[in-house]
């Protein structure tokens, strides 16, 4: 038993010391000109700039020709393309956490119920 909560806390520590390493390296000093790039061209404001090009090309109405409506909806889909591709590039960084953390908390939870329970059914036969 001594063994099991050994090897458990060697674990969780090197998860946190993982977790405070990859804090510190994520979290680099940013000078004012890094932040304002990111302000202005991260996600946030490439996100601002979608809506505001869909908003322009809604306001201007139906074309009354057809290679100007042909123009039209094809930015309006190029337009709705980048908007998805946005979402996608938001969610990117939660993904990988995704499929790393759920099995491994999975089986955290596996073990412990197997450590909690394990003896009780080999005792009651079961």
């Amino acid at each position: 038993m001594k063994r099991t909560i050994l090897y458990i806390a060697i674990f969780a520590s090197g998860l946190g010391l993982g977790a405070l390493v990859q804090r510190e390296l994520t979290q680099a000093q940013q000078s004012r000109i890094d932040k304002e790039w990111q302000r202005l061209f991260g996600e946030e404001g490439s996100h601002q700039r979608i809506m505001m090009f869909e908003e322009t090309l809604t306001g201007g109405g139906i074309a009354k020709d057809l290679p100007t409506l042909a123009k039209q909806l094809e930015t309006q889909l190029l337009v709705e393309d980048l908007i998805i591709k946005s979402r996608e590039a938001e969610y990117a960084k939660i993904t990988p956490l995704g499929a790393i953390l759920v099995p491994l908390l999975s089986a955290i939870a596996g073990g412990i119920i197997t450590a909690v329970f394990g003896g009780r059914i080999r005792r009651s036969g079961v």
